[in-house]
């Protein structure tokens, strides 16, 4: 009910109408997500079509180096239009339920040394990998200081691009591998393939937006899809959609039926009277 009144009054004294319900959502995100250094939320809406039906023109969403299948995001936000909460549990009963999430878009920035780090949990080969990324494209280098002693090739020397492959993941895809200076043989390539994709999937950020399913999303089910990918200086760029649908409330479960309980049977030979004699 506060913040019903806040959003009221503040068109009268000038404050920012949203702001309680902008804290509420970042300090659920906050602890639904352990690990993350901040999240921001900013709404856009129409007081009136936002106190009566929850409806929004536009929220913000920005979540700072949340952590997925052992790569860290850099940054990860989320831009929705026709956003809805639920007027009567948001305002009256000061807990964010979040009926649609609208049409929304959704931007991954991963950072070089996100990757070098990812790499090192990938076992042995790639431990200590170098990585550029370039708009052309994306390399790794293993530097050795035993070949810089002998003026040695590096032993692992890749080169390729960041693609989304046929089951929509996020992958390395390799044109240039070297060992030594010399091209290795396929199964070195498959094996190095194998081992670091797929990097991202669209399973690995559901189960980041589960988390948060319990709380403000508990009525809708979000699905992430990854359309396009752009590699910059020093970054790439990892984008989509997320589709969203409402969660059917369950029934309760009937009861069953009591089963009629039977009278215990009287010994006869207790009610049977004795002769009299």
């Amino acid at each position: 009910m506060r913040v019903y009144f806040y959003v009221i009054i503040s068109w009268i004294i000038g404050l920012d109408p949203y702001a309680p319900i902008e804290k509420s959502l970042e300090k659920r995100l906050m602890d639904a997500v352990p690990g993350i250094e901040s999240a921001h939320i900013r709404i856009s809406a129409s007081r009136f079509m936002f106190l009566i039906f929850g409806k929004c023109r536009g929220i913000t969403v920005e979540l700072r180096a949340a952590r997925v299948s052992g790569l860290r995001l850099d940054f990860f936000s989320f831009v929705s239009t026709g956003f809805r909460f639920n007027p009567f549990s948001t305002f009256f009963l000061n807990r964010p339920v979040i009926l649609d999430a609208g049409d929304t878009e959704w931007t991954i920035r991963v950072l070089e040394e996100d990757l070098e780090d990812f790499l090192d949990t990938k076992g042995p080969l790639l431990k200590g990998a170098e990585v550029s990324i370039t708009p052309e494209r994306i390399t790794l280098c293993r530097p050795s200081s035993l070949a810089a002693l002998l003026h040695l090739k590096e032993p692992l020397s890749l080169s390729g691009r960041i693609a989304i492959d046929e089951k929509k993941c996020v992958v390395l895809d390799l044109s240039f591998v070297q060992s030594f200076g010399i091209s290795p043989a396929r199964p070195l390539l498959k094996t190095i393939l194998n081992i670091v994709n797929p990097i991202l999937t669209p399973g690995d950020v559901n189960r980041l937006l589960n988390k948060v399913e319990s709380g403000p999303l508990s009525s809708v089910k979000l699905k992430a899809l990854f359309e396009e990918i752009l590699m910059l200086q020093n970054h790439i760029l990892i984008s989509g959609r997320l589709l969203s649908e409402r969660v059917p409330k369950k029934k309760p479960e009937p009861k069953p039926a009591e089963k009629p309980t039977r009278k215990p049977r009287e010994d006869k030979q207790e009610n049977r009277k004795e002769p009299i004699e």
